[in-house]
Order: structure tokens, then sequence, then C-alpha cells
């Protein structure tokens, strides 16, 4: 008898396994889709190629050109007023690589974010920069691979560099380009937060959304009322003891943060 009272209940449990099981198979999955970011660099609208010869003032007097550019992004999401969805956490986007050529420098570089949640969003907000929290670490806290040993760090002042643009430029009209610009931009205080409110963006269920970022450096250096005089500001390691450095990194970062513009 007691076999038999075993028996049955290990009969029973196994059904309650069994349903449990098949109920679980049967309910369906969250409707995802995919998002591609697609970050791109112009200058005065244009696609920017590295090396190529722009007009930076309006007299022509002052030409230049670019050699490296690269940023870190972080905390990228998108939102509604009920949720907020992380596209990335943090992400180093090297546009050097991409802006070789007008080809390349016109698809720039996208990133693909899969397995986002299906909804309508109204919000997309980034840092630029490396948050507070990571910036508190070091390169040989990651592997080789992880974005924060792909760009560069400070060891003086403790900071990863989060925008950096090199260059060269030329302001007596001879064609030689005999002045470098050089624009390396790190520590907690410039870091900034992109935010783009009140857009329309979808993600549906089984297709990809499109999004482009575009980042003109024309207007990181001159924002229309306070132009960098690259003669006596075309150079900033945001050194915290140098007040005129700080002072340029701060425009700097304060226009890169403008100067981005979210197409869709």
């Amino acid at each position: 008898m007691k076999y038999s009272t075993t028996l049955s209940f290990s009969v029973l449990l196994l059904a309650v396994i069994v349903l449990f099981s098949s109920c679980e198979e049967d309910k369906p999955s969250a409707a995802t889709g995919n998002v591609n970011v697609t970050f791109k660099v112009t200058y005065d609208g244009s696609p920017l190629v590295m090396n190529d010869r722009y007009t930076y003032t309006d007299d022509n007097a002052t030409r230049l050109f670019f050699t490296k550019l690269e940023f870190y992004i972080s905390d990228m999401i998108l939102g509604n007023a009920d949720a907020e969805t992380e596209l990335k956490e943090l992400e180093f986007i090297d546009m050097t690589s991409v802006s070789g050529d007008l080809t390349s420098a016109s698809e720039g570089l996208t990133l693909t974010i899969r397995s986002i949640p299906a909804n309508d969003f109204n919000l997309m907000r980034f840092g630029i920069g490396v948050s507070p929290d990571y910036n508190n670490t070091l390169p040989t806290d990651y592997s080789s691979t992880h974005p924060l040993n792909q760009g560069g760090y400070w060891e003086p002042w403790s900071s990863f560099i989060f925008t950096l643009m090199e260059g060269r430029f030329d302001t007596d009209g001879d064609d030689v380009f005999d002045e470098s610009l050089v624009y390396h931009i790190g520590t907690d205080a410039m870091y900034e937060t992109v935010l783009f409110d009140g857009i329309s963006v979808s993600v549906n269920e089984g297709e990809t959304t499109d999004l482009v970022l575009e980042l003109d450096l024309k207007d990181v250096l001159d924002n229309g009322t306070d132009p960098i005089d690259l003669q006596t500001e075309g150079f900033t390691h945001t050194n915290p003891t140098d007040t005129e450095q700080l002072e340029i990194s701060t425009r700097i970062s304060t226009n890169w943060k403008n100067a981005i513009q979210l197409i869709q």
C-alpha cells in the first residue's frame, strides 16, 4: 500500500511538471526588433574625409584638415513615459577608420543592436564620454577587446580621453599646413549628455529601425557666436591645473554635444 501511494504521488508530480512545461512552451516570447545606429561626421554639412582641405574662416584665410577623430558614448537609451530601453552601455566610436574616402564617409559607422523590445519611443539620450563610474577604472581592468582599451587614457589625471580630434591648419594662405590642431577632452567635468526629446521612433517586431547621428565638426569649432581661434586655442589636453586648457575643453565639449543631430 505504501508503494502504491508513492507511485501515485510520483505520477501526479510528473503530470504537473509536464503540464507546467507545456504552458511555458506555449507562452509567447516578447516581440523584439533591431536598431541600427549610424554615426556620420560632416564638415559644414558635407561628409568629412580625413586629410581633405576645408575652409574655416569666412574670408578663406584659414584652412584645415583632420587626421584623427574618435570618441566614447555611454548609457544610450530610447525612452517613453513608461520605460527606458538601453541600446548601449558603453561604446568606442572610431570615425577615423571610416572617413578615408567620400564613399566610406557618406556611409558612416553603424552599430547594430539586436533584440530591442518592440515599442514606440519619444526620446533618445546618451552621454558623450565615459560615465563617472567607468571613468573611475583603469584600462588594465578590462580585456584587450573591451571599448575602454580602444581609446586613450591619461594617468596623470586619472581619466579616459572622452573625445579626440586632431588635424593641421594653415592661416596665411600659403597652403602649408604647419600648425597642429589637437583637442583631447576628458575628466568627469567634461562629460556631456545629449537628449533628443519629442521625437518619434518605433521599434517593430522583426524589423530594423535606422537612426543616424550626425556630428558636424565645423559646429564643434564654431558654434556661431564664439568660434575657436585656432592660432591661440588650437591645443588642449584638459590639464586640470591649466585654466586656459580647461576653458577650451569646456567650449569644445559643449559644442560637441550641440553639434550632433538625429536624422531619422
